[in-house]
Order: C-alpha cells, then sequence, then structure tokens
C-alpha cells in the first residue's frame, strides 16, 4: 500500500505529495509500469469502473473485502499476502482479472469479471 508521489493534485498544505488521483490516472501508471492495483476501496466490485478503467488498459485489481483497521492490520494484510497475489498474477494467462482477498489470511479467488 503506497501512496505514489507523480499521481494526483498538489496537496493544499504538504510541499512535495499529491493526492486525489483519479481512476484513470492510477490505472494508466499502473498499465505503463506493470503493476496490479491492491485496494480496499469496494468501489473496485463497480463493473463501470474496472470496465472503463482498469480492464481497457490491461491492469489486474487485488481487491480486500473488508477495510484493514489500523497500520498494524494493513501492514499484515500486505506481508501476509504479497507473495500470494504476485504468483496468482504471474501466473494468470488472462488479464485483467479481478481477485478478491478473503480478510487479512483468507482466501484469494477470482471474480467474474461479466
Amino acid at each position: 500500500m503506497q501512496r505514489v508521489p507523480d499521481l494526483g493534485r498538489p496537496h493544499p498544505r504538504i510541499a512535495g505529495l499529491r493526492a486525489g488521483a483519479s481512476d484513470e490516472e492510477i490505472a494508466e501508471w499502473c498499465a505503463r509500469d506493470g503493476w496490479a492495483v491492491v485496494t480496499c476501496d469496494q468501489d473496485f466490485r463497480s463493473r463501470e469502473l474496472r470496465m472503463s478503467a482498469y480492464n481497457r488498459r490491461g491492469v489486474d485489481v487485488v481487491l480486500c473485502t473488508r477495510q484493514p483497521t489500523g497500520l498494524r492490520e494493513q501492514l499484515e494484510l500486505v506481508v501476509f499476502n504479497y507473495s500470494k497475489w504476485a504468483d496468482a498474477v504471474a501466473t494468470t494467462k488472462r488479464h485483467p482479472q479481478l481477485w478478491l482477498q478473503q480478510g487479512a489470511r483468507g482466501p484469494l479467488r477470482l471474480a467474474r469479471l461479466s
């Protein structure tokens, strides 16, 4: 979980920090650099968002179905699942895909994009 410094509008109070990147900006950046998106933003379940911003650009999304509470839980989510996410995306022949992560230590499953 990383804030990408070159995406979004300049932060109004913190020099050098940007915030509020649009879904399209994030999708373009990920597609250009070969990244997948890992998010807890439930908007990614929206077919319209996936089709308009991510599917069209070939970007895979890992959606964590439960919002982690606090920094410790966010860290556990990434530490316990990163290699599983990387393997799943790397070994899948068809892209883009939407993956659903069930809790911090739960299973990862492929969602239907239809």
